[in-house]
């Protein structure tokens, strides 16, 4: 069985509406958060989610680990990449 994980909103930090799995390779993707209302370019690969920013900055990227459900709620770890 493959991991499957939400992706988070790197703005606020809350659940989008997509989810991702270990295989899934995104780019150039629009995240769109409907909590905060942004959207945000951001590309995927081994659950590992980079920002797009600036042409000039540095990209982002975290990485999905330790999802856990307790009731009706996800908790999801994420540390970024150094």
């Amino acid at each position: 069985m493959q991991n499957i994980d939400w992706i988070r909103c790197p703005v606020c930090g809350n659940k989008t509406r997509d989810r991702i799995r270990e295989d899934t390779i995104l780019r150039n993707y629009p995240l769109y958060c409907p909590k905060c209302k942004q959207e945000t370019l951001v590309e995927a690969k081994n659950l590992q989610v980079t920002v797009i920013k600036e042409p000039d900055a540095e990209p982002i990227t975290y990485r999905v680990q330790n999802s856990q459900v307790v009731g009706s709620i996800v908790f999801i770890n994420l540390l970024p990449n150094v």
